[in-house]
């Protein structure tokens, strides 16, 4: 018998690295997991915000209605309109002030109720409506926000940050 010069079955040993391109696509595969479990958590954190807000605005129509059918007249429903306003935009400072003379179209507003920081001392004072952010709400119907409070009116000197100003009409 002769041995042959040649191996009749070549084997070779495990390679103890992975393939390049296996490793390639087992990271793109767990970067696309990763990515998409992010994507859920956002979209549920959204889902839930949503829903915390639509409950609070369920809660403070029912507290604000609550106070209506009870004869409750504007003396308890303002403020309570005002303390459910400053809680759910988490504002500092609410306030409502209503026409001093309805009647006239251009006439001054007077604060009726307020919530919040400095709320006793802004009660009842006159806002004018003139060359104002109040004004211009009220003039135009429309709700405005601004980056800075307008500060023409003096009492409200102290609230100079961000603001909303929504006009309300029967």
């Amino acid at each position: 018998m002769r041995a042959s010069s040649s191996p009749a079955s070549t084997r070779t040993a495990p390679s103890s690295r992975p393939d390049p391109a296996s490793r390639r696509r087992f990271h793109a595969l767990a970067g696309t997991a990763i990515a998409a479990s992010a994507a859920v958590a956002l979209e549920n954190a959204r889902l839930t915000d949503r829903v915390t807000v639509r409950q609070a605005l369920i809660d403070a129509t029912r507290d604000i209605a609550a106070t209506v059918p009870s004869g409750g007249d504007a003396a308890e429903l303002l403020p309570v309109i005002t303390s459910r306003a400053c809680s759910l935009v988490d504002a500092d400072t609410a306030f409502l002030a209503l026409p001093e003379r309805p009647e006239l179209p251009a006439a001054d507003v007077v604060v009726a109720a307020a919530s919040g920081a400095d709320s006793e001392r802004i009660v009842h004072i006159p806002l004018s409506i003139h060359g104002t952010s109040i004004g211009d709400a009220y003039r135009d119907d429309v709700p405005k926000r601004f980056d800075r409070f307008d500060t023409r009116n003096a009492v409200l000197v102290d609230h100079t940050g961000p603001a909303l100003v929504l006009p309300l009409r029967a």
